[in-house]
């Protein structure tokens, strides 16, 4: 039962499976709606589970509507999180850090797709 599951949290810590119902988790965006909307990105992109990951709660509510730059130094001075074990967090979810620091939404979907669907050719 106390099997490792890896949704991302913005302290960095892992998510047990006893305490998974302690911290609500749900799919999110990780490029936020509103950033979206505001650069003119489709709904049928930004609504993709491309765009999407297991969050909980907390860093849902910390990542607002902010663009990933902002919302990425925001969570690591709060939290006391180094880039490097942050990114390492993203890369466990399949996301390039880089691009997401860099707000770049293409290189992000790009990148991200093809990792996905690695994912489920291998599987």
């Amino acid at each position: 039962m106390g099997e490792s599951v890896a949704p991302w949290r913005v302290t960095g810590k892992r998510v047990e499976t006893m305490t998974v119902f302690s911290d609500a988790l749900d799919i999110h965006h990780i490029f936020p709606r509103a950033w979206c909307e505001k650069r003119g990105i489709p709904p049928q992109r930004y609504n993709s589970i491309i765009n999407k990951t297991a969050l909980s709660k907390g860093t849902n509510i910390a990542i607002g509507g902010s663009a990933p730059s902002q919302y990425l130094a925001r969570i690591e001075e709060r939290h006391g999180l180094s880039p490097a074990a942050l990114d390492d967090i993203l890369r466990s979810h399949l996301i390039e850090p880089a691009l997401l620091r860099a707000d770049d939404f293409e290189g992000f979907w790009q990148a991200r797709k093809l990792a996905l669907a690695e994912l489920a050719a291998a599987a």
